[in-house]
């Protein structure tokens, strides 16, 4: 859905790891409501990775991290859950992050071997969108 909503760019493992880390430097910063992970498998979740989750846990975000074999504990306060190996989640590598007061932003890479295709966003509506179509965000019920 994010590819499909912002330009995408071809990038290196190297710079979609500096993209990941400088967004995870700004969500320790300004730690957000809900922090998505999405590796690919669970020896992406090195210790560096597991501190960073921990600590946005620890500032009273909700992390969720998603990858092939991940087990339901990653580190303290922070849920893992296992995807489908075969399933169109298990190539994506992605972040996406929300703020209580309505500020959201994220990125999604797609693994074509050496290179990911990247999209990125700062659109509080379409990171709801992702996250809603992943059953973790229910849009407001209207007044009545």
């Amino acid at each position: 859905m994010l590819r499909e909503s912002s330009s995408v760019r071809r990038l290196h493992r190297a710079e979609l790891l500096a993209v990941t880390k400088g967004l995870e430097a700004r969500a320790l910063a300004d730690p957000p409501g809900l922090a998505v992970v999405f590796i690919q498998d669970v020896r992406c979740a090195s210790p560096r990775a597991r501190q960073v989750w921990r600590m946005l846990a620890a500032a009273g975000a909700e992390v969720v991290v998603h990858g092939r074999d991940v087990p339901a504990y990653l580190a303290d306060g922070v849920v893992g859950v296992t995807i489908d190996e075969s399933g169109p989640l298990a190539d994506l590598w992605s972040l996406l992050l929300a703020w209580p007061d309505g500020r959201a932003a994220g990125f999604a890479g797609t693994d074509l071997g050496a290179d990911f295709d990247v999209a990125e966003t700062e659109d509080p509506g379409l990171v709801r969108m992702c996250l809603g179509e992943l059953g973790l965000f229910q849009p407001p019920k209207p007044s009545p």
